[in-house]
């Protein structure tokens, strides 16, 4: 059921404008591809997987079969696997062969991108559409405001750190302040399926009160070596016995 209920007085909501400049950029959602090719002897296997996750395997690495499920699912961007590709729990192998394992995840904060063979954990660690993730620092006592740009219809959009989670909602200001220094994550959940834009999702970033890279702070470095480098120099050739001629 709903329950209705009146703020008084409002909360202050505070909307992104042409006086916010922003940046674009991408993230990958919860959405995501794996590929594995896992080598196995003959005999009996069987096979599972942690929640958050599904997948299906093909016997023979690169066969008709599994080239059929890339141009069907994987680059048709599906995001659940047909019931034809189903393959059996546990199966023998009269041979040593390497199989081809493919796991999607569709869960977020998750990302469970594991399964198990005869009880062994198997973690998939790449992608099959690689997109940089996008972290935010935020240092202890120090307000920092930042606002997104995205299409709500298609996302949900958030920063997490652990177990801190704040909501990003579409073309309104955020404030953080906290006394611990904290590295944010930002979180796509993607609302549509089936497509393109499942996978990828695409913004716009104002933020204000981030600490800005120092390039002085790298010249100073390279010279402070520098000198380092001279100084014990000039201590070893100074520790050196004099050499006399007879």
């Amino acid at each position: 059921y709903v329950v209705k209920y009146n703020v008084s007085p409002e909360i202050a909501v505070e909307y992104m404008d042409e006086s916010c400049p922003t940046i674009d950029g991408e993230t990958s959602t919860q959405c995501m591809w794996y590929k594995e090719t896992i080598h196995l002897d003959a005999g009996d296997h069987s096979m599972g997987y942690w929640g958050g996750c599904d997948f299906t395997y093909f016997l023979e690495t690169e066969s008709f079969l599994e080239q059929q499920f890339v141009n069907d699912v994987i680059d048709k961007c599906k995001t659940t696997i047909p019931y034809e590709y189903d393959r059996a729990w546990s199966f023998n192998l009269d041979r040593a062969m390497d199989i081809t394992v493919y796991l999607i995840t569709t869960e977020a904060y998750e990302y469970n991108n594991a399964m198990s063979i005869d009880s062994t954990k198997y973690v998939f660690d790449t992608p099959l559409i690689d997109v940089e993730k996008e972290f935010i620092y935020v240092s202890a006592n120090n307000i920092v405001t930042l606002g997104v740009k995205y299409d709500d219809s298609k996302y949900y959009l958030s920063l997490v750190a652990g177990e801190d989670i704040i909501a990003l909602p579409n073309g309104i200001l955020v404030t953080i302040d906290t006394d611990v220094s904290k590295e944010y994550l930002l979180v796509a959940e993607a609302k549509v399926m089936d497509s393109a834009d499942s996978f990828t999702c695409h913004y716009e970033i104002y933020t204000d009160g981030l600490p800005e890279s120092d390039d002085n702070a790298i010249v100073f470095a390279v010279v402070a070596i520098a000198i380092c480098a001279v100084f014990f120099g000039l201590l070893l050739v100074s520790g050196r016995k004099p050499k006399w001629k007879d």
